[in-house]
């Protein structure tokens, strides 16, 4: 409940308003009562809301929590490890000496227009995606605050709306060509490793984190699968996936060469307890194939690029990519478009036009797109014998 206390000094009188509700203790002074009846009235009015700063708000800073964070959350393994730390350092800059009960979405956004006008070592703004990267990196941490620390209530970032941005281009290997290439470099590489970890890649999809870490406790090859568990699954949700006839002579060979102390599938070479850098090996497989612009996540879209040409649908996409919405498939409709129109075609060739030249002959169909065209010509002729045949 709210207690105004009046006080008289030599400046004259003032009041102190106290809240002291649902385990929230706020103290002010005004020099008018009213004020401090409409200051506890709305403070006790935010607390029923959820929207009170708490006691460590008002105590922590921006910065304690990001090396709380850092602490708790981040992971030195994890190859965005360092990305992620150079952005909190940013965010470190900005806001970090200020309470966290100072920070509101307008604060967020003043320093979001001041991200946005840095220039790129291209000369040019930094791209809305980069900047949306910021603004991920800084709702992690204040989501920790809410979820985990108790240090607040609300979570400031997600009050600011994203900005929107440019789909991104989908790479994926030319199955004819680009495939072939970059399947033999892989195989000429001097990590013998290289070529597994490419094929693992292409066949099953998966993320660079979840792959690199891979433990040969993980892999079963008796029944033939592959188990990611949570803690390297980016949406939280382990997963097992299937190792096909093709995929297995690859997993086998990893499994039989995993290092004997970490068990781990790609271990480093100095190192057996980190995960193998493989970024160089791959650098020159790409130049070694001639290829251009692409990237070792692009495998996953590969991987799902083809599982839409072969005619799975999104649903399947998302589930065997392990997508946690339908959104992130939806970047391969188009090619699923594709395949079911070549099918809506063929399925009129082969059963269609079959089914459709058994009919009975029925009047009015004498139409001339049921007459035999004129080859040499473009506008059909009509004919004396007819496409659709009389069934006696």
């Amino acid at each position: 409940m709210a207690s105004i206390e009046k006080r008289v000094g030599i400046k004259g009188t003032t009041y102190t308003a106290r809240v002291r509700y649902k385990g929230h203790k706020f103290t002010k002074t005004f020099k008018s009562k009213t004020k401090a009846k409409k200051w506890a009235e709305r403070k006790e009015k935010e607390i029923d809301d959820g929207m009170a700063p708490t006691a460590e708000a008002m105590k922590q800073t921006v910065g304690d929590l990001i090396d709380v964070y850092d602490e708790d959350k981040l992971d030195e393994s994890h190859d965005g490890y360092q990305k992620l730390r150079n952005q909190l350092e940013v965010w470190r800059k900005e806001i970090g000496g200020k309470k966290l009960c100072e920070i509101t979405p307008a604060t967020i956004c003043k320093i979001r227009r001041k991200l946005q006008n840095v220039k790129t070592n291209r000369g040019d703004r930094r791209s809305n995606a980069t900047v949306n990267r910021y603004m991920s990196a800084l709702s992690g941490v204040f989501t920790h605050a809410v979820e985990e620390l108790n240090w607040l209530t609300v979570n400031p970032v997600t009050q600011v709306k994203r900005l929107p941005e440019n789909p991104p281009p989908i790479r994926f290997l030319d199955k004819e060509t680009e495939l072939p290439k970059l399947t033999e470099a892989c195989a000429k590489s001097s990590n013998p490793k290289l070529l597994p970890l490419f094929m693992i890649a292409i066949c099953l999809g998966l993320r660079a984190f979840a792959l690199l870490w891979l433990h040969r406790d993980e892999v079963n090859l008796e029944k033939r699968t592959i188990r990611i568990p949570v803690e390297r699954s980016k949406n939280g949700r382990a997963f097992t996936l299937g190792i096909s006839d093709v995929l297995y002579p690859y997993v086998k060979y990893l499994v039989d060469n995993c290092h004997p102390d970490s068990g781990f599938l790609f271990p480093d070479k100095k190192d057996p307890f980190k995960r193998m850098c493989y970024r160089v090996d791959w650098a020159l497989a790409l130049e070694l194939a001639g290829i251009t612009n692409y990237r070792f996540h692009d495998n996953r879209h590969t991987c799902g690029s083809y599982l839409a040409m072969a005619g799975h649908t999104l649903t399947e996409i998302a589930e065997l990519l392990n997508h946690k919405t339908l959104e992130m498939a939806n970047r391969y409709s188009h090619l699923a478009d594709e395949y079911r129109e070549k099918l809506s075609v063929r399925m009129n060739e082969e059963f269609i036009a079959g089914a459709a030249n058994t009919l009975v002959r029925l009047p009015g169909l004498d139409h001339p797109a049921f007459t035999q065209p004129n080859m040499a010509g473009d506008t059909p002729q009509k004919s004396d014998k007819p496409l659709l045949r009389r069934i006696k």
